[in-house]
């Protein structure tokens, strides 16, 4: 139907409703099947789930009522508004447990001080249990000397080391290995803290409109990681196995007292005797509760005198501990 023939159709209809208003008050515009235009008065029965508009005497549209959904626009629709009903619950959640995390730390902590003395303690709290692990793991490298004397006894006598005297020690050396992963899980705990209560420190000064410059890093008492530089991550267990020569390599080089174990898993010096002496012990551990492994680098030096603890602190040492990384998984 031409647009011409459709305008004079509108008027003529327009025109009948305007002449004989108790016969015809409404007019209906609705589009059939084919997509032909019609106005009527009234809409037939096969065209009551079409679109249509309700007009006025002029033609104005005064309602217009959408074609009926078929039954699977209705179950998609259906779908969608559970959707969208999902989402605003879970913002809803998500932003009723911000607000509950975020009155809970105003109720906790007055001032930037009282975040920054939490996260002191909870990382001493840490380090005592270090200091055990450590304690723990003088021990058993001291048992392991003794151990691989006796071994060393035996063979001088022209004698080999006897079964148990070999099952101690790969038990020592189990045990040494298991004290390592603790030491590197407590590690990972310290950095933990460290992230989290810096999240609480930048959500607490954004909450307080704190525009002031931040306190300075070395105000704050950041204990900075040995796995920084100490810890050397494996993907598989070959990974760690091509890298043990190396391993092996870094120690001969910069230990200063006498390698006292090689093993597949453990390799270690002699203690630190001397103010200038440096140990070195190297182990293969397994990532827990991961697939991967790690090779650690445990450093130590003559710490008991003043002349020991400062070459300790010193450039020799601190150039050593930083060279594990990149000697043994970067250099050639």
């Amino acid at each position: 139907m031409s647009s011409q023939k459709t305008s004079l159709l509108l008027a003529s209809a327009i025109l009948s409703l305007a002449l004989s208003p108790v016969e015809a008050a409404k007019l209906f515009r609705w589009v059939d099947e084919e997509g032909q235009v019609h106005y009527t008065d009234k809409i037939p029965a096969s065209a009551v789930d079409k679109a249509r508009a309700e007009l006025d005497k002029s033609g104005v549209a005064l309602e217009q009522v959408e074609a009926a959904k078929s039954r699977e626009e209705l179950i998609l629709e259906a779908e969608r508004k559970k959707e969208i009903e999902k989402l605003r619950v879970e913002q809803q959640r998500l932003i009723e447990e911000e607000k509950a995390k975020d009155d809970a730390l105003l109720r906790t902590f007055a001032t930037e001080d009282d975040i920054l003395m939490a996260r002191d303690n909870k990382l001493a709290a840490v380090d005592v249990k270090n200091e055990l692990t450590r304690t723990n793991i003088t021990r058993i490298k001291e048992e392991l000397a003794d151990l691989q004397r006796n071994a060393a006894d035996a063979e001088r006598q022209g004698q080999k080391a006897s079964d148990h005297l070999l099952k101690r020690m790969d038990e020592a050396r189990e045990r040494l290995n298991n004290q390592y992963g603790i030491l590197i899980g407590n590690e990972k705990e310290k950095e933990a803290l460290n992230a989290e209560f810096q999240v609480s420190l930048d959500r607490f000064r954004t909450l307080k409109k704190l525009t002031e410059p931040a306190k300075p890093v070395e105000q704050q008492k950041v204990r900075f990681s040995l796995l920084e530089d100490s810890l050397i991550p494996c993907a598989t267990l070959e990974d760690c196995v091509k890298l043990w020569p190396k391993a092996e390599k870094f120690m001969r080089a910069n230990a200063t007292t006498r390698i006292q174990i090689l093993s597949e898993n453990v390799m270690l010096t002699a203690r630190p005797a001397k103010d200038d002496d440096i140990s070195i012990t190297i182990s293969r551990i397994p990532e827990k509760g991961g697939s991967g492994f790690y090779l650690f680098m445990d450093l130590q030096c003559n710490e008991k005198t003043p002349r020991g603890l400062d070459f300790c602190r010193g450039p020799k040492v601190q150039e050593v501990r930083k060279g594990f990384k990149t000697q043994v998984a970067g250099g050639n």
